[in-house]
């Protein structure tokens, strides 16, 4: 009869520390997902004032190039227009690094075809 208790109480102690294992894996999981989200809200958070900060520069250079206009049409006399050539440059390659990061963020939201996606965990009986 000792036996069959012992051979109970050491399987109840390996079935608890296997659902310990399993738990710990659940948890670390768990933790890898909330960091990889803080991480996605952190950007989005970025890009939003980004995108905000952008708006009131193309807004700030269309009420320019519009005062602009006003003076070109009133006063024929030359105006320098270089830092406004300098303002449109720069736009211009802003424009070419959030084009490259979008479709770098795409690719990794849309893999290419025949691309196998991260495989999920596999959950199953453990026993």
């Amino acid at each position: 009869m000792m036996d069959l208790e012992q051979a109970i109480q050491q399987a109840l102690e390996d079935f608890h520390g296997r659902l310990i294992e399993k738990l710990d894996r659940v948890i670390e999981t768990q933790e890898k997902i909330m960091a990889a989200q803080d991480d996605i809200d952190a950007a989005v958070a970025q890009l939003a004032a980004t995108q905000a900060t952008e708006s009131q520069a193309v807004t700030t250079l269309a009420s320019d190039v519009t005062a602009i206009q006003a003076i070109l049409a009133g006063e024929p006399a030359a105006v320098d227009t270089s830092a406004l050539n300098a303002a449109v440059a720069a736009q211009a390659a802003s424009d070419s690094a959030l084009v490259s990061g979008v479709a770098a963020v795409t690719a990794i939201a849309s893999p290419a075809a025949g691309t196998p996606p991260v495989a999920p965990a596999k959950v199953g009986n453990p026993f």
